[in-house]
């Protein structure tokens, strides 16, 4: 199964849905910080049942987030938010050399959540998304107490796209091409063929805004979220030396490209950041065409109007808009899923 997801009611347990062990050496828990995650595969299932296990375990032994360290920090999320951009860098690394050699070339899509009281930190590198939603709220007739009209959609992550500027400058920069085939964008190297993004067509999803007040803050390129929340895009990782690694065989169902050999990928990816995924990691002396640098968020929930949070696969997303799984979920509209044992 390529799809997955953990849930930890306290990150450092041993015993938990989806969860693993941590050594007697590990950092004391914090019983406060709960953590969730949703995974999706591509290309096999190697890559996202090592991430589903051991991104939690890194985090579980970072003692920058533990119980000590969070109680004595004035600012919890930056703790947090810190921890899952190690977490995500270091847990794909290590994927990454235990398979270099066997030429596997899938890879996943992840989504993290850490929750600590009313703080929320969330992780991500691909199209796995967050939407909060949260109870809107109008005053009633003639002035009377507030009514609940429903959930509004906040999305939390940032859908990784390689028709995003940012992504698509990142990738040339290493020596990739973004371009549309078949009417999907792609990274890869096409030897010329497909079909340029137009820059003025894309743009940061909807809630997120470029935010200059947080540029001393964060490394690289940072979003403020509508309801003042922080989200960034970590520094492009540092160029990789020559001649390391070697080219993976390919995803699946790899996309065909025109040119000549060692000039094109023998597979592309829609798109831009994700785990594993060899070929796309080390095919360019520049850097990684497709990177594991997750985008970060954080903000403080409001017990008053936040109600829940959605995590989710590109499966809803394709087919519900924010809103309309936000509001589903206010309708008490259940999605079940019945596997037929043929």
């Amino acid at each position: 199964m390529e799809d997955q997801h953990v849930m930890l009611r306290v990150l450092h347990a041993e015993e938990e849905e989806g969860g693993c062990s941590t050594s007697a050496s590990a950092p004391a828990a914090d019983p406060a910080l709960r953590y969730a995650s949703v995974l999706d595969g591509h290309g096999g299932t190697r890559c996202v049942t090592f991430i589903a296990s051991a991104l939690p375990a890194t985090l579980a032994a970072d003692p920058s987030i533990s119980a000590a360290a969070l109680s004595a920090c004035d600012a919890p999320a930056t703790l947090l938010g810190a921890a899952l951009h190690r977490a995500f860098v270091a847990t794909d690394r290590s994927f990454l050399d235990g398979i270099r050699e066997t030429g596997r070339n899938d890879g996943a899509t992840a989504l993290c959540v850490l929750l600590r009281e009313a703080t929320l930190s969330i992780a991500n590198v691909g199209d796995t998304r967050a939407v909060l939603g949260r109870r809107r709220l109008t005053e009633g007739r003639g002035g009377s107490s507030m009514r609940e009209r429903g959930l509004e959609a906040v999305r939390l992550s940032l859908d990784h796209k390689p028709n995003l500027p940012e992504e698509a400058a990142r990738v040339r920069a290493n020596g990739g091409d973004v371009k549309q085939v078949r009417g999907v964008w792609r990274v890869g190297v096409f030897g010329g063929r497909g079909k340029e993004p137009s820059p003025s067509k894309a743009s940061p999803p909807q809630g997120f805004v470029p935010s200059a007040e947080f540029a001393g803050a964060r490394p690289g390129l940072v979003f403020k979220l509508g309801d003042g929340g922080v989200g960034y895009y970590p520094d492009p990782p540092a160029a990789r030396p020559p001649g390391k690694g070697s080219p993976g065989k390919g995803r699946a169902s790899p996309t065909k490209t025109k040119g000549s050999p060692g000039k094109t990928s023998k597979t592309s990816l829609a798109i831009s950041r994700a785990f594993g995924n060899l070929e796309l990691k080390e095919q360019a002396a520049a850097g990684p065409l497709v990177c594991s640098e997750p985008h970060v968020a954080s903000l403080s929930l409001d017990p008053a109007t936040d109600r829940l949070i959605i995590l989710a696969t590109d499966g809803l997303w394709d087919v519900l808009s924010d809103a309309e799984a936000a509001q589903g979920w206010c309708d008490n509209t259940s999605v079940l899923v019945l596997w037929i044992g043929w």
